[in-house]
């Protein structure tokens, strides 16, 4: 039984991941490593698959490394949906500058907003679309 990981995604966050959830809503993932970064993001879609021989519309090795080569650029991208293109014009970033790390995270069922217990006893919740911070208790 192989348990190899089917993708690894290295270029999301620089430290071990402590909490994941999804946002069906966007087909989209929030995660949060253990510094308190906070990623929203959809995995690009993997290189495409060898066809099997002697299937008609066989693709060349040319455009096997073409799809290799435009998935090894971005692992990740921002889902469709969300009113920022970048994480700078967001909040995202208040659980870090806080000083605080995730201890629970949690997204809305209509999945509009998350909220996020942080490690300094504090409520924090945030606009999915927006990355806006919205309160905190």
């Amino acid at each position: 039984h192989d348990v190899s990981p089917y993708r690894q995604l290295d270029t999301l966050h620089q430290h071990a991941t402590v909490a994941l959830r999804r946002v069906p809503q966007l087909h989209a993932l929030l995660s949060i490593d253990s510094s308190g970064d906070i990623e929203l993001w959809t995995p690009s879609p993997p290189p495409s698959e060898p066809e099997a021989e002697g299937e008609t519309e066989a693709k060349t090795n040319a455009d096997r490394e073409k799809a290799v080569e435009s998935d090894t650029d971005a692992d990740v991208q921002l889902p469709d949906g969300v009113s920022f293109c970048v994480k700078s014009e967001t909040d995202l970033y208040a659980l870090q500058r806080a000083g605080s790390g995730c201890e629970w995270l949690s997204v809305s069922r209509d999945g509009r907003r998350f909220a996020v217990y942080g490690s300094d006893a504090r409520v924090r919740v945030w606009s999915v679309r927006t990355g806006r911070l919205g309160g905190e208790l």
